[in-house]
């Protein structure tokens, strides 16, 4: 407990006088009675302990007052934790080659997908968004907090769905674009891709110290073996074969894990390959663990004005005293 006034308790040293003085004076309270036996009620012993007790009322009223004047309050203290999230945009590469199966017994793209997902759940205070690449560079959904449309976005994913060609450098640039108006402390992409830039007129290194120029990172995540993995292709008529060259010798992935080294490293983030569905959840337990939610805490402090609560109760204390003074208390001697 504070006192917003403590000058005023200076008073009590002047109380503490005065009390002092008047316990040194006897005191004769009389009133006219027509009855001598009600003066010898008076000055009973019963009667002499109300005195003493009015008194002490008095003594106590006095306190409650000088409190009332220094204005007690009561400070109590909260604290609170506010979490300020990150801005990811996710780029996942839907091209030919992510039908690859060497991520067995699921292909590339639904291992991608499903780990993907997994990802964003851990990131709940985080906005998301979601671009897909092959010959173009398609916007699937804006950074949001709502990540059940990111993920069904991300579910509805087929391969194909934005060309057959891998247009890294596009990619990049188009998620710079969603994130370079955002207003978070911290902002990344992380690139998904198993194929060589082959496409669009934006080569990735541009593209990557572009997003260092918007204080961008970028994670990229090679996946695959870089020995390659032949591709399947699924024919209407002949189901499921898998791509050759014209002399018959099949083309098997490939990804320039050079470039990918390089744009994380302009842009201050990091590079990692992927061979297989756990390799791919480790990485993303490794992006979760260097991109951390920040969390402030602050301390907010709440005053109680206790000062009405006493002059009630002074006020109490003096209708008691009140009381006693206009009734037995009369006439007795002190």
């Amino acid at each position: 407990m504070i006192f917003k006034h403590p000058e005023f308790l200076i008073l009590f040293i002047l109380l503490a006088i005065i009390f002092y003085f008047l316990r040194q004076i006897k005191v004769l309270h009389t009133i006219g009675f027509p009855k001598a036996a009600w003066i010898q009620t008076l000055t009973s012993k019963k009667a002499k302990r109300l005195l003493t007790f009015h008194r002490w009322l008095e003594f106590i009223i006095f306190i409650l007052i000088i409190m009332a004047l220094a204005q007690p309050q009561w400070i109590q203290s909260k604290k609170y934790k506010t979490k300020k999230g990150i801005d990811i945009v996710t780029i996942l590469d839907t091209s030919g080659s992510m039908n690859a199966e060497d991520f067995k017994p699921k292909n590339r793209m639904t291992v991608a997908k499903e780990t993907l997902v997994k990802f964003i759940n851990k990131r709940e205070n985080d906005r998301i968004g979601l671009v897909i690449f092959g010959t173009d560079a398609l916007t699937k959904a804006p950074l949001t907090f709502d990540h059940n449309i990111i993920k069904n976005r991300i579910n509805q994913t087929t391969v194909g769905n934005a060309g057959d060609g891998t247009a890294i450098g596009l990619a990049i640039a188009t998620g710079v674009n969603r994130l370079e108006k955002s207003t978070s402390l911290s902002k990344i992409i992380i690139l998904i891709t198993d194929g060589v830039n082959n496409a669009g007129q934006i080569d990735p290194i541009s593209a990557a110290k572009f997003a260092k120029s918007k204080n961008i990172k970028i994670y990229t995540i090679g996946i695959g073996d870089q020995k390659g993995a032949p591709i399947p292709i699924y024919h209407p008529t002949y189901g499921k074969r898998y791509a050759r060259y014209p002399n018959g010798q099949l083309v098997l992935t490939e990804f320039d894990e050079a470039t990918l080294k390089s744009i994380a490293n302009i842009s201050d983030g990091a590079y990692f390959n992927a061979r297989n569905a756990e390799e791919l959840s480790e990485t993303y337990k490794s992006i979760d663990q260097l991109e951390k939610t920040v969390i402030n805490t602050s301390k907010n402090n709440i005053t109680y004005d206790l000062f009405p609560y006493f002059i009630a109760i002074t006020f109490i204390f003096f209708l008691i005293k009140e009381a006693l003074s206009l009734t037995t208390l009369l006439g007795v001697k002190t």
